[in-house]
């Protein structure tokens, strides 16, 4: 808006007045409204840091919430050496709890052959342009280009450079008098030997099948597994034992065979449920934070919020409340060593009684109890199957919480739409006032105009 100069005609600061005029007029105004925004951000905020807090403990009851993610199994080595052992094993839930003798009685390997001989690894030995074709285990397969005039290196160097190459080596074995070309394939089983054939390229018949020393045949891997014999092209056995992974290493020889020991893995149920407290226990944090009241201080944002105070309310339910379907003596989390503190968070029952600690409850109750254990948390009313179905509610992608966030985003855009309206106003308003005193600047010119004009006449009489 075009701006004029109030006060030129009177000689008084009425532009000053004015800025100060609207100034009055607009500032309640903006700051009611930065206000309201800031305190809707503020909420948006503490929404967001409550839904983070909840989608840990969310995170936390994915690894508890099934009889599956409780099964977790462990795969114990003893009888061999911990800094070279014979084989490595893992287990999965599939596993059942057992104990095996493994033998070792072969290892996989890759073939390996050597060329012909060469006067040396410099000299040209190829004569015209062609290929090199390396293929073993059916699929696997290259093509090298081989250049007119490429020595034994160069040749070399181009297979191991190749794109496609499935894992052949090739490498210069230089006796002083003579060179050698060896190549190393990783395809292992027996049957799967390395092949080389030269196209359109002459000078190489030495580097190709019928004239290479096979100085390793590529082989299969051979366990026992209580005397029963079983083979693989690799060295890793999948499901020999159903649900546990074999990697051999080196043969056991005359040694006594190592004894492999599948069992539940304890430790890892100890370490999710440990986890589910402290995620559970810092979701209870946050909600005491953004509820907290404060008579001589800033309460919390979320303080008196009816949604908030739902979820600490159904937290307490779930953890508290007994299991339909559990074995006697194991329906809730009191009965395995965990309780509520005075603030609400889960810890391990300090007192001594009937069992023991609360520590030794649950250790008690993981070595001895272990399927009620998993019924408590992961059965059909477990208490991780009802928390995981509660929290999603809030947690998910709309969900409750996405919900309420999006009242606070409304308010924001109303917001925005009433500063909008007010700053159309607040326009109006200061050229309203300019107008007004415009036109009293040009009064108090004129009746200025006509004193100086009395004076002058009442000075001549």
């Amino acid at each position: 808006m075009a701006m004029t100069s109030l006060g030129v005609g009177s000689g008084l600061e009425l532009d000053q007045m004015v800025r100060q005029l609207v100034q009055l007029e607009r500032q309640p105004r903006i700051e009611r409204l930065d206000e309201r925004t800031k305190t809707a951000d503020t909420n948006i905020s503490a929404l967001g840091s409550l839904k983070s807090a909840m989608t840990k403990v969310q995170d936390a009851l994915n690894d508890l919430n099934t009889p599956r993610d409780l099964s977790a199994r462990t795969a114990a080595v003893t009888g061999q050496p911990e800094d070279n052992p014979f084989f490595t094993a893992t287990a999965n839930s599939n596993a059942a709890r057992s104990n095996y003798n493994i033998d070792v009685l072969s290892v996989a390997a890759g073939s390996r052959l050597q060329s012909g001989a060469f006067d040396n690894s410099t000299d040209p030995v190829a004569t015209g342009n062609g290929t090199l074709t390396f293929a073993a285990g059916g699929d696997n397969t290259f093509d090298v280009d081989i250049e007119d005039g490429a020595s034994l290196s160069e040749i070399a160097r181009a297979v191991n450079r190749a794109g496609e190459n499935f894992g052949v080596s090739a490498s210069v074995v230089n006796t002083g008098t003579e060179s050698f070309l060896v190549f190393d394939s990783e395809i292992t089983g027996e049957g799967n030997d390395l092949t080389v054939e030269a196209n359109g390229v002459g000078g190489l018949d030495n580097m190709t099948t019928a004239n290479l020393t096979t100085q390793r045949a590529a082989a299969s891997a051979q366990i026992e597994v209580d005397g029963i014999a079983i083979t693989s092209e690799t060295n890793t056995f999948e499901n020999a034992i159903e649900g546990v992974s074999l990697t051999v290493n080196r043969i056991t020889g005359a040694e006594d065979a190592p004894n492999l020991a599948v069992d539940i893995d304890r430790e890892g149920v100890r370490e999710n449920i440990d986890a589910f407290m402290k995620a559970y226990n810092e979701m209870i944090d946050q909600v005491d934070k953004l509820t907290a009241y404060a008579p001589e201080g800033k309460s919390g944002p979320l303080i008196g919020d009816s949604m908030v105070r739902s979820i600490r309310s159904q937290m307490s339910s779930l953890i508290s409340s007994p299991v339909d379907g559990a074995a006697d003596g194991m329906s809730n989390l009191f009965q395995m060593g965990i309780v509520t503190d005075n603030d609400g968070k889960l810890e391990f029952d300090s007192r001594n009684i009937g069992g023991g600690t609360g520590e030794q409850r649950f250790e008690q109750a993981l070595n001895q109890n272990f399927d009620d254990v998993v019924a408590l948390f992961a059965g059909d009313n477990g208490i991780a199957t009802r928390m995981t179905e509660t929290v999603k509610q809030y947690t998910q992608t709309q969900g409750l919480i996405d919900g309420r966030q999006n009242v606070f985003e409304n308010q924001k855009k109303m917001v925005d739409n009433e500063r909008e309206q007010f700053e159309r106003y607040m326009e109006n308003f200061e050229s309203n006032m300019r107008s007004r005193f415009g036109a009293l600047d040009q009064n108090i010119a004129r009746m200025q105009n006509s004193s100086s004009f009395l004076m002058q006449r009442l000075g001549q009489m």
